[in-house]
């Protein structure tokens, strides 16, 4: 049956590394569980909160309709989650009582994605599915009725992934169809702790990694990259004593992406030499460019481990200088989607421009939006981690 395709898909759903996007390790072995809480008030930093297991996540919905908020900070890993859940429910691991979850990146949801209706007709909840997971071929009128019939039924499960940047953004003709599905099916969304705008009796809110997390992260990390060299007991704890001997170093290390970025960095240089935020950032930085440059001089013989800091520096500074401008004109936006109209902003800043240099976004800052669904369509970008 074609919707054997989708928990297929689900089985398949793998980590790329951030700062390694062909780098890929299979969800199931190396997702590392995230400290969920229960609150009712999210934005509230200081209060009661009690820890909850995914498998749980239902239990405080009284109403008919089962609808979770699922909040939290931008890199914490909620889309990451979502493909966890989705994984878990096709390996038959979690709520059996679906017999579809259908998991949607609301940032997909746009009018090159969706074109506007002809007059009469509106976009109806299989559409959704033909579009995200069936977009090369119509799938039988069979399906269209069975799926339908899930959904009557309560046997469909949404995670809706990516409220925060999707509510920036939502084309009027999917308005209807995005109240009716949060209104009359079962569904998981998740949003930017920001976004207080939406009313859930229940919500939740990942905070993270847990300190044993932290230890457990660090190991699996240099594990899978196959530095055995790095990878003694002993080299484990010096990881994990310098970290917290920085209070600044060891909170962020919560953050999933902040902890993937600073092993990165260690797997290229001694941990020694990071002492202080500003000197992680520092090394972030010089880290990124080399990358880039190694990219750009991919078939000549020449090593950027031999070119000094500064000279990094003065080859990329085209490109920081745009992506300095860039970062200053998205403080004056309230949307993670950078579109054209910051990106003219940045260019008239510093008199570049994408269509003489499109190279300026091959730094790894920026992901174009395009590669984040499973279509070609747009050509705006989204910030791929924040500092």
């Amino acid at each position: 049956m074609e919707y054997d395709e989708i928990k297929q898909k689900y089985q398949q759903y793998d980590i790329k590394r951030f700062t390694n996007s062909v780098t890929a390790f299979p969800i199931g072995q190396s997702y590392i569980n995230l400290t969920i809480v229960a609150t009712k008030e999210p934005e509230k930093i200081h209060g009661v909160k009690t820890p909850i297991d995914i498998k749980n996540i239902f239990d405080q919905c009284k109403d008919q309709i089962k609808k979770v908020l699922v909040l939290g900070q931008a890199g914490i890993g909620k889309s990451t989650f979502c493909q966890y859940v989705a994984y878990r429910w096709a390996q038959g691991e979690l709520w059996s009582q679906y017999k579809s979850i259908i998991l949607i990146p609301l940032r997909s949801l746009t009018t090159e994605h969706y074109p506007a209706p002809r007059f009469g007709e509106k976009y109806l909840l299989f559409d959704l599915l033909q579009n995200e997971y069936f977009p090369n071929h119509a799938l039988s009128e069979a399906a269209t009725q069975c799926f339908q019939q899930q959904c009557d039924k309560g046997q469909v499960l949404w995670l809706l992934d990516g409220y925060g940047e999707f509510v920036q953004n939502i084309p009027g003709h999917l308005r209807e169809l995005f109240g009716h599905l949060c209104t009359t099916q079962h569904h998981i969304m998740t949003s930017s702790s920001y976004v207080i705008s939406l009313s859930y009796p229940v919500q939740v809110q990942i905070i993270g990694f847990t300190d044993d997390a932290i230890h457990k992260y660090i190991k699996q990390f240099f594990d899978q990259i196959g530095r055995e060299a790095q990878n003694s007991p002993r080299e484990d704890e010096d990881r994990l004593s310098f970290l917290k001997r920085s209070p600044a170093l060891w909170s962020i290390a919560h953050i999933p992406i902040n902890l993937e970025i600073i092993c990165s960095i260690w797997s290229d240089a001694n941990c020694s030499e990071v002492k202080t935020m500003t000197m992680l950032y520092d090394k972030l930085i010089e880290w990124l460019c080399r990358r880039y440059l190694e990219k750009l001089k991919e078939t000549q013989e020449e090593t950027m481990t031999q070119v000094d800091t500064g000279d990094v520096y003065e080859l990329c500074k085209d490109e920081l200088a745009f992506l300095a401008s860039l970062a200053f004109h998205r403080m004056e936006s309230t949307t993670t989607v950078l579109g054209t109209e910051v990106q003219k902003k940045a260019e008239d800043k510093i008199n570049c421009y994408l269509k003489d240099h499109p190279h300026l976004l091959d730094v790894g800052i920026l992901k174009s939006i395009t590669q984040l669904g499973m279509h070609q369509y747009q050509t705006s970008w989204v910030l791929r981690f924040w500092f």
